[in-house]
């Protein structure tokens, strides 16, 4: 799948968070995505003619626009890009958004390419009295011609941050089409599913022991018509963190995969497309504070794979 390479030029990276869509974790659903302007599929720098970009809070309504020019080249095209990105704050905590990109080639005929997409957050930090709770969702979708005519992704988040329970749910589809002409994508053709559960403990009067925890993570992706492909367990057996910032971790990783293509894995050494692999394997973690004058962050796996 795709690397994500964050970007490091700072006309781009001030501002940022007004153009970011989606509460979902990583990088799974990015509609623009910055480095996709001014650089080809390589990294290699294409001349900028111009760049413009308004970026503020009007009342409770968070706004943003870029317009920038490309200049073409012998192998690159020059080409417009213009994002356009409102998000509307309402409550304490929550807001309803919208995005929409344009990326057009010049001296051609051909349509550009757009994405729109909407996105909210419901969130609250008096659930039950003090607790927080969190109901995410977002659908972007993008025009395509001659790709396959589903070209939506859509998911929703359920988030419950507190201790001593941590508990969260998401859900979420990427159709086959969805591949927006400023975004990223790392995978399409899927629908993922990811519960989680955790338990943290907090010993009173010890001046050594600062938290025990327990997590459980599961990553299931399915394809469109729900047959499994992925299958990943993070078991946290017990995260013991002490006073001074160090910590000590053990997880199991069960793991499943079946492959939807060939894969040469080696020279000469394919793996079929449609088999399936079980295995699991154990890791052990420790971390020292970072305040500390030397910090390590050692790690010992082992395993089938």
């Amino acid at each position: 799948f795709p690397l994500f390479f964050p970007e490091r030029r700072g006309f781009f990276l001030e501002g940022t968070t007004v153009f970011d869509f989606a509460r979902e974790t990583g990088n799974t659903i990015v509609p623009f995505f910055s480095r996709r302007i001014g650089l080809d599929a390589n990294g290699a720098p294409q001349r900028i003619d111009y760049g413009a970009k308004i970026t503020g809070r009007i009342g409770a309504n968070d706004i943003g626009l870029i317009h920038v020019r490309t200049a073409g080249s012998d192998q690159l095209i020059g080409e417009d890009f213009t994002v356009v990105r409102t998000r509307k704050r309402f409550f304490l905590q929550s807001y309803a958004g919208m995005i929409n990109t344009r990326r057009a080639e010049r001296k051609t005929t051909a349509p550009g390419r757009q994405t729109a997409g909407v996105d909210f957050v419901l969130s609250t930090s008096r659930f039950r009295g003090s607790r927080n709770l969190e109901l995410s969702g977002y659908y972007p979708w993008n025009t395509r011609p001659g790709i396959d005519s589903r070209r939506a992704a859509y998911g929703f988040r359920l988030d419950h941050s507190n201790e001593p329970w941590d508990a969260h749910v998401s859900v979420r589809e990427i159709q086959p089409g969805y591949d927006p002409a400023m975004g990223f994508v790392d995978r399409s053709n899927v629908r993922a599913y990811r519960p989680a559960l955790g338990y943290t403990f907090r010993p009173k009067n010890t001046s050594v022991v600062r938290s025990l925890s327990f997590d459980s993570i599961f990553d299931v992706y399915t394809d469109l018509h729900n047959r499994l492909l992925t299958r990943d367990w993070d078991y946290k057996v017990f995260h013991l963190q002490f006073q001074s910032g160090d910590n000590f971790q053990v997880h199991v990783l069960p793991t499943y995969e079946r492959l939807e293509n060939d894969f040469e894995i080696s020279k000469g050494i394919t793996l079929p497309g449609g088999s399936a692999y079980s295995f699991i394997r154990y890791s052990v973690q420790v971390q020292t504070s970072n305040r500390r004058i030397i910090q390590v962050h050692p790690k010992y796996e082992v395993g089938n794979f």
